[in-house]
């Protein structure tokens, strides 16, 4: 198996343990800047394995119900970002 086959399975899990490290790491008072690198690792997630996509939207969903509307627009904002310029 050549590593261009298993290319996609292994970005995969590299931008799921970085969006998870981000979603851990905020701790009691999330920062703007953790929830902008979640929002880039899951439109890089997004981007590597499409099927993450509804993860993603799951995602800026608990970002409202936890943080509010504003970083929660930022999240999906970011992810926008990330995947526009490849569609």
């Amino acid at each position: 198996m050549s590593l261009s086959s298993r290319l996609p399975a292994i970005l995969g899990l590299l931008w799921s343990a970085t969006s998870l490290v981000a979603w851990s790491s905020n701790g009691c008072r999330p920062s703007t800047r953790w929830h902008s690198v979640a929002g880039v690792s899951l439109g890089l997630l997004a981007l590597t394995r499409p099927s993450f996509l509804l993860w993603a939207v799951f995602a800026i969903g608990w970002v409202l119900r936890r943080s509010g509307w504003r970083r929660a627009t930022l999240v999906g904002a970011i992810i926008a970002m990330v995947i526009l310029p490849v569609t």
